[in-house]
């Protein structure tokens, strides 16, 4: 670990920055496993609106350096085919949900245990309003 040199200061805001540590230490022949019995806990509360944020957080800061250094990676883990710098064709996408984003989620967000719908509709939103909010942070970026 302590030739990899640990977590990047570079990587300076939300996201990337445990995918990028855990890419180098697997390039410098360090093996990462899955323990499904290991636990973890988060402190956090964990709420669409809190997500969304960090979402564009992510998009709009440690992203573009996550995929300048890991682009086969930014692409495989599914966060390019969100991000405007790689679609720019998004931006009509973008000019559309943009206005009705923050409603949704502002909205969903508190009720998203207690809606009387299925599962499968209300995990598609939360999916939906996730990529969104990337988006919008890719479109804020400042590369």
């Amino acid at each position: 670990m302590h030739r990899i040199g640990g977590f990047d200061p570079a990587f300076l805001c939300y996201g990337f920055e445990d995918r990028d540590l855990a890419l180098r230490l697997e390039a410098n022949g360090i093996r990462i496993q899955e323990n499904a019995r290991a636990a973890v806990s988060h402190e956090d509360d964990l709420h669409l609106d809190g997500v969304c944020r960090k979402m564009v957080e992510a998009g709009a800061g440690n992203a573009s350096l996550f995929a300048r250094r890991h682009p086969d990676s930014y692409r495989a883990l599914g966060y390019a085919r969100c991000d405007a710098r790689h679609h720019p064709s998004l931006r009509w996408l973008h000019a559309i949900m943009e206005p009705w984003r923050p409603h949704l989620i502002r909205f969903l967000s508190p009720r998203l245990d207690t809606l009387n719908i299925p599962f499968s509709i209300k995990a598609s939103a939360v999916k939906m309003l996730v990529a969104a909010s990337y988006l919008h942070g890719s479109l804020r970026a400042r590369d």
